[in-house]
């Protein structure tokens, strides 16, 4: 599993959801009771989520440094996605954000995702391909060119 930086999360997630949130619309917020958000980092996403549902929200996390912060938005659970920390059918809605590309075994959470709830498991994964980088390091401009 790959560990990120709070400055790191801050940047990467939190415009996300600043200029539009008809993406959220399909997960029917107003009618949710329970809702986790699984490898919630800092808790940007789950501090939307608590803004836009009448349900409680949970972030779950496997960094305590990141749940620290997440903390100040929703209450907070440690736990591995992979082997989450609840009963079956614990919530009717279960999100993660930026999550499975950052797994060995995507799959395996997805199944513990839908262990963990009795409705909805929705993410939302970077389309990292649409990324152009340009380099200024020439030994990766040659392999570039190759």
């Amino acid at each position: 599993m790959r560990e990120f930086s709070e400055s790191y999360l801050s940047r990467t997630r939190e415009g996300m959801w600043a200029d539009s949130r008809d993406a959220l619309e399909p997960l029917a917020l107003d009618s949710r009771d329970r809702v986790l958000d699984a490898g919630c980092g800092t808790g940007e996403l789950s501090h939307v989520l608590a803004a836009e549902s009448p349900g409680e929200v949970i972030g779950c996390d496997a960094d305590s440094d990141l749940l620290a912060i997440a903390d100040e938005h929703v209450p907070v659970v440690t736990g591995d996605a992979v082997r989450l920390p609840f009963p079956d059918d614990t919530f009717d809605l279960v999100v993660c954000q930026a999550l499975l590309i950052n797994l060995p075994d995507p799959a395996a959470a997805l199944e513990e995702f839908a262990r963990v709830s009795t409705d909805l498991v929705a993410t939302v994964e970077p389309d990292n391909a649409a990324v152009e980088v340009d380099s200024s390091v020439d030994a990766e401009d040659r392999l570039e060119r190759r």
